[in-house]
């Protein structure tokens, strides 16, 4: 085979697997996009939030394979922008929604002027996106925190379980046995009745004889 043949062979292969990637790329930013949605209807869990991080994550990682680095300076500031909101288990606010959201426009953008064989150009306004994205520090009011109820009711419900089941119960105090009482004692004959008695028996037999 030749030199030209060789390379055009590794070109075939090369466009083969560029056009898997922009496949995934595709197939990523629609279920990041889908996610994203869930979290504005309030219909996420903790899983949600991860499955976004880890679709962003490795359309950087192959962006940057290939050498799309506008690809992978987008996707890397969306993953920085939701890693302190994956770890602390809360959902982005409105404002960090919708720069996410942008940022996905931006990737798919990129990713069709590759398919047309086209470098894709950062404006100033993608500059602007992406340094905001990688400082966003999204924090909510108590009333949008992630609501995991599907996960943490059946382990709230177990713990519920247990702490009334290990419970130690309060004695009940007995009640105090009742006082033995002590028999009457009875009364011994008094002293001068003894000596009457004996007087009495003495006269009786001084009558007799």
């Amino acid at each position: 085979m030749s030199i030209l043949e060789t390379r055009i062979l590794n070109m075939a292969q090369i466009d083969s697997v560029l056009a898997e990637y922009l496949a995934e790329c595709d197939e990523l930013i629609q279920q990041v996009a889908a996610s994203l949605r869930l979290v504005e209807r309030a219909e996420y869990t903790a899983d949600t939030i991860d499955s976004i991080y880890r679709d962003i994550h490795t359309v950087k990682g192959s962006a940057q394979l290939f050498g799309f680095m506008i690809i992978g300076d987008i996707g890397h500031a969306m993953e920085t922008s939701l890693d302190p909101v994956r770890r602390e288990k809360r959902a982005p606010d409105a404002s960090h929604l919708e720069m996410l959201h942008r940022g996905l426009d931006a990737i798919e953008k990129a990713a069709a002027a590759i398919r047309r064989g086209e470098d894709p150009v950062a404006d100033s306004s993608l500059k602007t996106l992406i340094d905001s994205l990688a400082h966003t520090h999204s924090h909510l009011p108590h009333s949008a925190e992630l609501k995991l109820s599907r996960e943490s009711a059946p382990i709230a419900a177990l713990e519920s379980t247990l702490s009334k089941t290990t419970e130690i119960p309060t004695p009940v105090k007995s009640a105090a046995p009742a006082p033995l009482t002590a028999p009457n004692p009875v009364a011994s004959p008094a002293p001068e009745a003894k000596a009457d008695a004996k007087a009495d028996a003495e006269t009786n037999s001084s009558i007799r004889v």
